[in-house]
């Protein structure tokens, strides 16, 4: 193994990766949308119009899809991206309670980040 290899192996981030913020509109209640598999944060382009006169809307990219990171050496696990979304959710300084909307895969992901939260396990990641 080449010593940038071995220095990149042995350096990797331990720590979450944030998620692109492909948009941040609107005011009011926040409602978070994290889209599925094979996509982007486009999913959501007619909706996003429709909810912004009354929301703040959160539209983020997951990991590897859109504009967000594809790290080295992720594995792309559930808890690979319920760990970026919770470090990005952490990163906004949301202040009140927010409605969290998923779609396909990202429906799975934003399910692990409630049911992490409630028991208050998100700060592990």
């Amino acid at each position: 193994m080449s010593w940038w290899a071995e220095r990149m192996r042995t350096t990797r981030r331990s720590y979450p990766s944030l998620l692109h913020v492909a948009t941040d509109a609107g005011t009011g209640p926040v409602v978070l949308l994290v889209h599925g598999i094979a996509s982007s944060s486009i999913t959501f382009y007619e909706v996003i119009p429709l909810l912004t006169p009354n929301h703040r809307v959160i539209a983020v990219d997951i990991l590897g899809f859109g504009q967000s990171p594809a790290p080295i050496g992720c594995q792309y696990r559930l808890d690979d991206h319920v760990g970026a979304l919770a470090a990005t959710i952490r990163s906004l300084k949301l202040r009140e309670p927010f409605v969290l909307v998923g779609h396909s895969l990202g429906s799975l992901i934003s399910t692990r980040y409630a049911a992490m939260e409630r028991y208050g396990r998100v700060a592990t990641f």
